[in-house]
């Protein structure tokens, strides 16, 4: 494999500012057989995003609630994301966390109503398997 930093002079010509990094990657070598490949067809359907906000206690790692949310068994939920933690006077030694949900169905638009009910479910199970307490 081959990598590096384009030459300055040539990034100049297109008046292209920052430094500008390429990579060379011999196919062949990766061994990729026709069969390797799997792939779904993009839903027709929106995804509809929830945020959950929790407490937890301040010395729990992020890994573990990552953790968490990776070991999920719903098919609905297509994605999780961290988008907020912060910790004051209020929460004492706890930290809150908040998380984004994203949920589609490939068949169908989702009703909000079976959305509120996976949000439960998931909140359920991060107070009895994580100890968290639930911010509303």
């Amino acid at each position: 494999m081959t990598r590096g930093e384009v030459e300055p002079t040539i990034t100049a010509h297109y008046a292209i500012r920052q430094p500008v990094y390429f990579a060379e990657i011999p196919l062949e070598q990766l061994r990729l057989r026709r069969g390797d490949f799997a792939y779904k067809a993009l839903s027709r359907h929106p995804a509809l995003a929830r945020d959950l906000s929790f407490t937890l206690p301040h010395t729990r790692r992020y890994t573990t609630i990552d953790a968490f949310f990776a070991q999920l068994s719903l098919p609905l939920l297509r994605g999780y994301s961290l988008i907020d933690t912060y910790r004051s006077k209020e929460l004492g030694s706890a930290r809150s966390y908040t998380m984004r949900l994203a949920w589609q169905a490939a068949d169908r638009t989702l009703e909000e109503k079976q959305v509120k009910q996976l949000m439960t479910k998931v909140g359920k199970q991060l107070v009895q398997q994580l100890g968290a307490s639930l911010r509303v």
